[in-house]
C-alpha cells in the first residue's frame, strides 16, 4: 500500500485530535466550538510537547473510561504513536539504528578490553613466577628468601586483580605444583592463600591437598568433589560453601566457620574441627570417623546417617541437631549439649555420654549397648522406653534394668 502524502496524514491526525477535543469539551461542559477545537488540534499535532501534555491529561478528562484502558493507552499506544506515527518524528527511526549499533559496539569493545587485561595480568604473573623459579631457585630445598617474598607479593596482587575465572586458573595451577604444597607439618609453603578473598570461586573437583587456606574467605565457594587431604583450613570462612562429596581426610578446620554449608557425603575422617562453627551445616551421610569436633558448634546441623565412629565431640554443642541413624559408636560425647537432638535409631555402642545434657533428646530406638550415661543430665525413663540397653551405665535416678535388651540382642549381660 502506498504511503499517504505528508499533508494528508497530518490532516487526519488533526481531525482525530479535534474530534477527541470536541468530546472532552462536551463531557466537561467547557465553552468552545468546532473552530476552536480545530485550532487547538493543529497546535497539538504540530508541537510534540503539546502532544505529550495532551496525552498525559487524557485519563483526567475521561474519568468514565476504565483504568486499564487508560493505562494501556498511556504506557504503550501513545508512545508508539508519538514516536513512529507522527511524520515529524521519522528521523528518530533513522537515529535509533546507529545508536543501538554504537551501544552494542561499545559493550563488545569493553568486554574484549577487559578480557585482554585479565589475560595480561595472568600472563605477567606466570612469567614472573617462571623467572623466580629458574633464576632465583624458588623450588629448591633452600630457596632465596627474597624470591619467596616476591612470589608471595605477586600472588596477592594477582588475586586482587583477577576475576573469578582467572583466580580459579591460578589456584589450580599452583595447587598442581609443589610451590603451594605444605611439605612439613610445621613449615609454611612458598605460596599460600592465607587470608585471601576466594568467595564464590568454582573449585570443584580440584586437588587442593596440603594447600594453605588459613583464615581465607571461601564463602559460597564450590568445592564439590574437591580433594582437601591435610589442607589447612584453620579459621577459614566456609559459610554456604558447597563441600558435597569432598575429601577432607586429616584436614585442619580448627575454628573454621561452616554455617549452612553443604557437607553432604563429605569425607572428613581424622579432620580437625575443634571449635568450628557448623550451625545448620548439612552433614548427611558424611564420614567424620575419628574427627576432632571438641567444642564445635553444631546447632541444628543435619548429621543424618553420618558416620562419627570414634569422633571426639567432647563439650560439642549439638542442640536440635539431627543425628537420626547416625553412627556414634565409641564416640566421645562427654559433657556434650544434646538438648532436643534427634538420636532416633542412632548407634551409640560404647559411646561416652558422661555428663551430657540430654534434655528432650529423642532416643527412640537408639543403640545404647555398653554406652556410658553416668551423670547424664535431664535424662528421663520415658526417653529410654524404646532405646536398646545392654551393659549400659545409667545415671542415678533411672530405675531401669541396664541389661534389659541383652537377650533380644543376643549379648551376654
Amino acid at each position: 500500500m502506498p504511503r499517504k502524502p505528508k499533508a494528508e496524514k497530518q490532516r487526519e491526525d488533526i481531525e482525530r485530535v479535534a474530534l477527541e477535543l470536541y468530546h472532552n469539551r462536551l463531557l466537561l461542559s467547557q465553552p468552545g466550538n468546532e473552530h476552536s477545537d480545530w485550532a487547538k488540534a493543529e497546535k497539538i499535532v504540530r508541537n510534540p510537547i503539546r502532544t505529550m501534555l495532551f496525552v498525559s491529561h487524557r485519563p483526567l478528562i475521561k474519568l468514565k473510561q476504565p483504568t486499564q484502558q487508560a493505562f494501556k493507552f498511556l504506557a504503550w499506544d501513545t508512545p508508539r504513536w508519538f514516536l513512529f506515527s507522527l511524520p515529524q518524528m521519522e528521523w528518530m527511526k533513522l537515529l535509533a539504528v546507529p545508536l543501538v549499533i554504537a551501544a552494542a559496539g561499545s559493550i563488545i569493545t569493553g568486554h574484549i578490553q577487559r578480557e585482554a587485561n585479565q589475560n595480561a595480568v595472568l600472563k605477567a604473573y606466570f612469567d614472573k613466577l617462571e623467572d623466580l623459579t629458574f633464576t632465583r631457585k624458588l623450588l629448591t630445598e633452600t630457596p632465596d628468601e627474597g624470591a619467596i617474598v616476591l612470589a608471595r607479593g605477586r600472588t596477592v596482587a594477582a588475586l586482587r586483580e583477577l576475576d573469578h575465572v582467572r583466580k580459579t586458573q591460578l589456584i589450580a595451577f599452583l595447587a598442581a605444583s609443589d610451590i603451594s604444597r605444605i611439605k612439613e607439618e610445621s613449615a609454611e609453603p612458598v605460596i599460600s592463600f592465607k587470608g585471601q578473598n576466594l568467595s564464590d570461586l568454582d573449585l570443584h573437583g580440584i586437588n587442593l591437598s596440603n594447600v594453605d587456606f588459613q583464615s581465607s574467605n571461601l564463602d559460597r565457594a564450590n568445592l564439590q568433589g574437591a580433594t582437601l587431604v591435610s589442607t589447612n583450613l584453620q579459621g577459614a570462612f566456609l559459610a554456604r560453601a558447597n563441600l558435597q562429596g569432598a575429601t577432607l581426610d586429616s584436614a585442619n578446620l580448627q575454628g573454621a566457620t561452616l554455617v549452612s554449608t553443604n557437607l553432604q557425603g563429605v569425607f572428613l575422617a581424622r579432620a580437625n574441627l575443634q571449635g568450628a562453627t557448623l550451625d545448620s551445616a548439612n552433614f548427611q551421610r558424611a564420614t567424620l570417623d575419628s574427627a576432632n569436633l571438641q567444642w564445635a558448634t553444631l546447632d541444628s546441623a543435619d548429621l543424618q546417617e553420618a558416620s562419627l565412629y570414634n569422633a571426639n565431640l567432647q563439650w560439642a554443642f549439638l542442640a536440635s541437631a539431627n543425628l537420626q541413624e547416625a553412627t556414634l559408636a565409641s564416640a566421645n560425647l562427654q559433657w556434650a549439649f544434646l538438648a532436643s537432638a534427634n538420636l532416633e535409631g542412632a548407634n551409640l555402642d560404647r559411646a561416652n555420654l558422661e555428663g551430657a545434657n540430654l534434655v528432650r533428646a529423642n532416643l527412640e530406638g537408639a543403640n545404647l549397648v555398653r554406652a556410658n550415661l553416668e551423670g547424664a543430665k535431664f535424662l528421663t525413663q520415658e526417653q529410654l522406653t524404646t532405646a536398646k540397653l545392654c551393659q549400659t551405665t545409667l545415671p542415678e535416678g533411672i530405675a531401669l534394668n541396664p541389661n534389659r535388651d541383652c537377650q533380644e540382642l543376643g549379648i551376654d549381660p
